[in-house]
């Protein structure tokens, strides 16, 4: 996880140092007691300039001594509304972004219909200001839909949850990771901190029931853009286990990329031999069945073995939303692509389709879609919800396309296949890959410019004058892969390169869907040389650019079917031309097993006795 994400309570006295001194942000807790509003406020307001120089992350934790939103007395309901939005103004001067509350649940004073009765009507009234979100955290909640119903209920994107880790341990039945599982979509602000489940302790990280690093893992897949407070009164040596064992940096993906990269070999030129005698032994004229010995020759040196098969297929979809949709380069609306993502573990799309009428086996992977997905057939791998818009901005970090290129790779090594294709579902990434394109060959953005999945003339000239201004204003380096993916390229296009990667590093066949496809394969490619013997395309794209992608790679498709459809919907197809390659170097007769002596073939087999030259 990202150390951007983590702040230090000020409940350690050492938090300010610590902050500066590990790039972290800082929780004021100083509010937690109200009087600290009040009367002590000079003193608090000075000790706090000292401990917040330097550290330019904040939030804050608003007071909860006596504050409940569900209290019967309506003056006490008051109160806390007048102690909240103090906490709101506090956190407007001291530049937090975030204002963690206590939900303000007690079994001993309120039934739990009550409870969130009350809150409900509380939090529909209260004013929350433009870019300041308010977190609700669980203290003596028994189970996570006692909050979910709250925050769903009311509706306000700006009212979402903080689980307390520690809190879940010691006060509720319900085991932490299911809190987390179930409160996902919702939790934007984490209190981590350990105990063994008898008392709220705020123990160090290392010390307790909870599996830390387990739940922090968890919590870095189903809540990427979720912040995180250890709230541990002397939290150097959690700080320390941090450093050890959850802060990954650029460097540490960098070296995983660099390893897995060297570790892609040629194919086996052996096995290829052997493969190619094996064809000349069958009973047919030289190379009479074309692209289907080319093929099972590939396969050889793609395995190392002669004989193979493609019984397990799999076709691996890469979900992601595109900031640059904002600009009107699409004629679909942003929210197809979730509903897709949804659909395709549902056999509705036409790839999933493909996919279930030839047996194949489909897993949709979730890196980026801007929505909080319930179905559980999706795997949740999102990095964010949907890039940046790169006609303003880069699309995404640097970490974050490492990230998304060794998700693909760790799910095509994960996977259990014998043949994969890759696939994709975002609107708006025909954008990305002609931005991505255009900068790795070097060419015209008109070049490699198509219209996607439909647009009107005005919006084509709109996408290709986005992409134009992209590039001139991020200035992608063409030698350097990662950082064009970064700055014009979107999380479904680099997870989809990993996949390339991690499919040639596990010695497996690569199927090529469409355009997309074949620009993420490009750049694994450009990354390591030789993946492209790993590679197989399908069918020819009718984008413009697919050409370009294919001659760059020195491939060419198996099928013109002017498919155009994206999601790995060609993949399906190139499959059953993978079995019949396999079915007739594996089964078809010899010469001699068909007692047909070949010798008459011996002329023939010197030079290329088939080709007729036209003549003008």
């Amino acid at each position: 996880m990202q150390r951007q994400r983590f702040y230090l309570s000020t409940i350690d006295s050492q938090a300010g140092t610590l902050a500066r001194a590990h790039g972290l942000g800082v929780e004021i807790a100083e509010f937690c007691t109200a009087w600290n509003l009040d009367d002590h406020f000079p003193e608090t307001d000075a000790a706090l300039e000292k401990t917040l120089a330097g550290v330019s992350r904040r939030v804050l934790h608003g007071p909860f001594n006596e504050l409940f939103p569900c209290a019967i007395d309506p003056k006490a309901r008051q109160l806390a509304k007048m102690r909240y939005q103090q906490a709101l103004d506090m956190a407007q001067r001291y530049g937090a972004d975030k204002v963690i509350l206590h939900g303000g649940y007690n079994p001993w004073l309120y039934y739990p219909v009550w409870y969130q009765e009350q809150s409900i009507a509380f939090w529909k009234e209260f004013d929350i200001p433009e870019g300041m979100t308010v977190c609700l955290e669980n203290v003596l909640e028994p189970e996570p839909e006692m909050l979910l119903q709250i925050v769903r209920e009311v509706g306000n994107p700006q009212l979402g949850l903080c689980l307390d880790v520690g809190h879940v341990n010691a006060y509720s039945q319900v085991p932490v990771m299911k809190w987390l599982e179930d409160c996902a979509g919702f939790i934007r602000h984490f209190h981590i901190h350990n105990n063994f489940g008898d008392k709220d302790s705020h123990q160090n990280l290392q010390k307790g029931t909870i599996p830390m690093k387990a739940l922090l893992e968890r919590i870095a897949v189903l809540c990427p853009q979720a912040t995180v407070t250890l709230e541990i009164p002397e939290g150097e040596p959690s700080v320390a286990w941090l450093e050890e064992h959850i802060f990954r940096e650029e460097t540490d993906m960098e070296t995983e990329l660099k390893s897995l990269l060297a570790s892609i070999t040629p194919l086996d030129e052996a096995a290829m031999e052997l493969a190619r005698k094996r064809q000349a032994q069958l009973a047919k004229p030289p190379g009479s069945l074309g692209r289907l010995e080319d093929l099972s020759v590939q396969l050889a040196g793609i395995t190392g073995q002669v004989h193979n098969q493609v019984e397990k297929k799999h076709l691996l979809v890469f979900a992601a939303d595109n900031g640059v949709v904002a600009e009107g380069v699409s004629s679909s609306p942003q929210s197809v692509t979730l509903m897709q993502t949804i659909n395709l573990t549902k056999a509705k799309t036409g790839a999933a389709t493909l996919a279930k009428h030839f047996g194949c086996g489909i897993t949709v992977c979730d890196v980026g879609v801007n929505a909080n997905i319930r179905e559980p057939a999706v795997l949740n791998r999102k990095i964010a919800y949907g890039t940046r818009n790169m006609a303003k901005e880069p699309a995404m970090t640097r970490e974050q396309a490492l990230q998304a290129i060794l998700t693909g790779v760790h799910l095509a090594l994960d996977t259990d296949a014998q043949v994969m294709g890759v696939g994709e579902m975002g609107i708006g990434n025909t954008t990305t890959s002609s931005a991505i394109l255009a900068v790795l060959l070097g060419v015209d953005v008109e070049k490699v410019t198509g219209r996607g999945g439909g647009i009107t003339d005005e919006s084509f000239r709109k996408k290709k004058e986005v992409i134009r201004q992209a590039i001139a204003l991020h200035k992608p380096n063409p030698d350097d892969v990662v950082d064009v993916l970064a700055k014009v390229g979107g999380f479904d296009v680099a997870a989809m390169c990993g996949a390339f990667l991690g499919g040639a590093a596990s010695h497996r066949p690569m199927v090529i869907d469409g355009f997309i496809s074949a620009v993420a394969a490009l750049c694994a490619c450009r990354l390591c040389p030789n993946v492209q013997g790993y590679l197989i395309p399908s069918h020819a794209s009718f984008e413009i650019g697919y050409k370009l992608a294919m001659e760059a790679m020195d491939l060419q498709p198996m099928l013109l079917l002017g498919m155009r459809l994206g999601e790995g919907s060609g993949c399906p197809i190139a499959f059953q031309v993978l079995e019949a390659a396999c079915a007739i170097i594996n089964h078809m007769a010899t010469f001699d097993q068909a007692g047909i002596d070949d010798s008459y073939l011996d002329e023939i087999r010197q030079g290329d006795k088939f080709t007729v030259e036209a003549k003008v």
